[in-house]
C-alpha cells in the first residue's frame, strides 16, 4: 500500500446525517469516494463495471458532471502507477458530489466509487483488490496534486 510516510494536506469531509448538510471550508477540489454498482451478476451478460478489476471512474451520475481535466489526471496517474481503473456512468442515483460541485461558487469534483453489489445493505460485497487500488491511487493522486496543477485543472 504505502509506507505511513505523513502527507500535509488540508482535507474536509461531508457527511450527511438525518439530512444535516454542512459546508462552508473553501475548498480547491473534491473527490466523492463512494460505492458503485458492480454490473457482473452471475447469469447475466457480462459488460459495465465488475468487482476485481479496480475503482470506479464515474464521469457522471444523475446529479453531478465529473470534471473533465481531473478526470484525466487520476486516469494518467493510476496509468503512470499501473493501477486497474474503470470508466463509468451511474445511470441511476447520486452521490454527495454534487453538493461540492455547487458550493462556494464551485469546485471540480470527481466521482470515485469502489465496485460493489448490495450497495448500502448488510449484505454489501466488494473486491478487497478494488479497495486497496482506490487507497493506492487516491494516494498517489493527492501526492501529485500541487499548486500548478490545482490551478490547470481549475482553468475553464
Amino acid at each position: 500500500m504505502h509506507n505511513n510516510k505523513k502527507i500535509k494536506i488540508n482535507s474536509y469531509y461531508k457527511y450527511i446525517v438525518l439530512g444535516e448538510e454542512i459546508y462552508g471550508c473553501k475548498r480547491i477540489k473534491g473527490f466523492s469516494i463512494d460505492v458503485g454498482t458492480a454490473d457482473d451478476i452471475h447469469g447475466m451478460p457480462k459488460e459495465g463495471i465488475s468487482l476485481g478489476k479496480g475503482p470506479e471512474l464515474c464521469v457522471m451520475d444523475s446529479s453531478t458532471i465529473s470534471n473533465r481535466k481531473l478526470l484525466k489526471f487520476v486516469i494518467k496517474v493510476a496509468e503512470e502507477c499501473k493501477i486497474p481503473y474503470q470508466v463509468s456512468i451511474m445511470k441511476h442515483g447520486g452521490t454527495d458530489a454534487s453538493k461540492f460541485q455547487t458550493a462556494n461558487y464551485g469546485m471540480p469534483v470527481l466521482l470515485i466509487n469502489v465496485p460493489s453489489r448490495y450497495a448500502h445493505t448488510p449484505t454489501c460485497m466488494i473486491h478487497y483488490d478494488d479497495y486497496i487500488n482506490t487507497v493506492k491511487l487516491m494516494t498517489k493522486v493527492v501526492k501529485r496534486l500541487n499548486r500548478k496543477t490545482v490551478d490547470e485543472i481549475r482553468k475553464f
